[in-house]
């Protein structure tokens, strides 16, 4: 459990960054509420930033990786990024979120679930156009993976910028960028939330609330969308 930590006026990452975030660079343990890990009430105000062989990662303005195991809830709530979640120009193939930039799951009999609640983003999410590669950018979340069965996305808000460079392929959102599913019946809720920030992407697809989805066809999944909104001006190829 992480409660009311703040984080001010740093440089997060670098070189060989990995998974990193403003106040965790990844939480998948086991313990909390109902075995998930738990980070409550924090503040970030430091730039996160990835630098050379960072490829492959997550980079998030309070978390990088966040997640429960198989079974598990794992929550993030009442936590407000203000730094910006960048790489470097040779940086490829990475996920950077305003709050995290990858939910992941140990994957098992049981999915994990995971609940994001009165979370917001101020920071501004930029992949430049100089990368290779492809990379998932949202102005909450990077991506969801296959692993989580369950999500909840409540009361949350995007107000910064998230833009991919002129020559970068991936794809932005304002809210979440990708979401994936391999369980049955699982599912997600994104409800009350609102995006106020630009999302760009010429050589990609841009987004005002998700980019991506993949559900398995026969897996009867369900995403719902409840009382969203876009107001952020939207560029895409």
């Amino acid at each position: 459990v992480v409660i009311d930590c703040v984080s001010t006026n740093n440089l997060i990452g670098g070189d060989r960054v990995g998974k990193a975030g403003g106040i965790v660079g990844g939480a998948n343990v086991v313990g909390g509420v109902d075995g998930g890990p738990q980070i409550l009430g924090c503040v970030n105000y430091s730039k996160v930033y990835g630098n050379t062989y960072s490829n492959g990662e997550d980079l998030g303005g309070i978390v990088g990786t966040f997640g429960g195991d198989a079974g598990k809830v794992a929550v993030v709530s009442n936590c407000v990024n203000y730094g910006d979640v960048c790489v470097d120009t040779n940086v490829k193939d990475v996920t950077l979120g305003g709050i995290s930039g990858g939910l992941c799951g140990e994957k098992g009999t049981a999915a994990s679930t995971t609940l994001m609640v009165d979370c917001v983003n101020r920071g501004n999410i930029r992949y430049p156009q100089t990368s290779n590669g492809s990379s998932q950018c949202g102005g909450l979340i990077g991506m969801v993976s296959e692993n989580v069965g369950g999500f909840t996305l409540l009361r949350c808000a995007n107000y910064g910028d998230v833009t991919l460079g002129s020559t970068a392929s991936g794809s932005a959102a304002g809210l979440l960028c990708s979401i994936k599913s391999e369980y049955k019946g699982s599912g997600a809720v994104v409800q009350d939330c609102a995006n106020y920030g630009s999302v760009t992407a010429p050589n990609g697809s841009a987004c005002g609330l998700v980019s991506d989805i993949v559900w398995h066809p026969s897996y009867n999944c369900h995403l719902e969308f409840r009382n969203c909104a876009n107001y952020g001006a939207l560029n895409g190829g």
